[in-house]
């Protein structure tokens, strides 16, 4: 099954901060952030020159990564079909921790982890069908 980078997933204190120093420096260009109660987090996108980075404020204790150190938080790849990819690395012993499948803010997601990099998560998206039929998300 192929696996496709879709974005890189970055810890940071501040939002605004982050996203005025990246499109200001790089001439880069961010996607309104907005406010995800369930997790606790402003998430906001940043487009680097053919890569998305997702930028995750927490924004109370009750978010999943409130005391997760800043930097680098996960690899987001795109597959094809998600459950047969979650089944697979459910019964795969070198991965230490697999969540289960969720709606995420662009369609279905889960999380993973592996027991070389036990640090890094990685989350797994649902390849959707664009207008093109190019089979991708968009965000914008």
């Amino acid at each position: 099954m192929a696996l496709h980078l879709h974005h890189i997933g970055v810890k940071v204190d501040n939002i605004q901060q982050t996203s005025r120093l990246l499109c200001s420096t790089g001439g880069f260009e961010a996607e309104p952030t907005a406010y995800y109660p369930e997790v606790g987090m402003q998430i906001g996108f940043i487009n680097l020159s053919n890569t998305l980075v997702e930028l995750l404020q927490p924004m109370d204790q009750n978010c999943p990564i409130a005391n997760v150190e800043n930097g680098l938080h996960h690899l987001a790849f795109e597959v094809d079909n998600l459950e047969a990819f979650h089944i697979d690395i459910s019964q795969t012993p070198s991965f230490c921790t697999v969540q289960p499948i969720k709606e995420g803010r662009h369609g279905r997601i889960f999380f993973f982890q592996m027991k070389a990099m036990p640090g890094l998560w990685y989350e797994c998206m649902e390849k959707t069908k664009t207008d093109d039929g190019t089979g991708s998300h968009s965000y914008r």
